[in-house]
């Protein structure tokens, strides 16, 4: 099983100008570099939250199917399941429940099965709880600064990781 972002979302989680205040940096030959950084601290906290914060796409991709079990998708914030196809592409009827998994309502088309999903808290970054804000923030500073104490030991990070995952939004 694989689960891929095919469109990543269209904003980030924090500026680069809020960034670049927060490490005083006052010049914009490094501003492609400090994007990508933002891009990665905020994989790096989604992939402990095990939730996506701005909506992404995503193609889940499963090589063996038991028709008698729904598919759990790896994302937990779930806003529509867009397709779901066979090898080749032929689209297969299926069925989700609240906990967005998915059950195909008809007999397999040949394997692998395609899933493609939107998921994510929101697309509004004035929606994203500050704390998430500042855990990319620091993170992207870790990331940064190169230092050798990780970012995700913090207790205050790891507390907002638990506050979240807990919260399945």
């Amino acid at each position: 099983m694989i689960n891929l972002i095919i469109k990543n979302a269209e904003k980030q989680v924090i500026t680069l100008d809020i960034l670049k205040s927060h490490l005083r940096i006052a010049h914009n030959y490094e501003d492609e570099y400090l994007n990508n950084i933002i891009d990665t601290a905020t994989g790096v906290l989604e992939s402990n939250l095990e939730l996506s914060i701005l909506y992404k796409t995503y193609k889940y991709v499963i090589s063996n199917y038991n028709i008698n079990y729904p598919i759990t998708l790896p994302i937990k914030n779930v806003k529509n399941i867009e397709i779901v196809v066979d090898s080749v592409n032929n689209q297969l009827s299926f069925e989700t429940n609240a906990k967005c998994e998915v059950k195909l309502n008809s007999t397999i088309g040949k394997l692998p099965i395609n899933i493609e999903y939107i998921a994510g808290f929101t697309n509004n970054t004035e929606e994203i709880p500050k704390d998430l804000k500042l855990s990319v923030l620091q993170i992207s500073k870790n990331i940064y600064d190169n230092s050798e104490d990780y970012v995700l030991d913090s207790k205050y990070i790891q507390n907002i990781i638990q506050k979240y995952k807990q919260l399945h939004l």
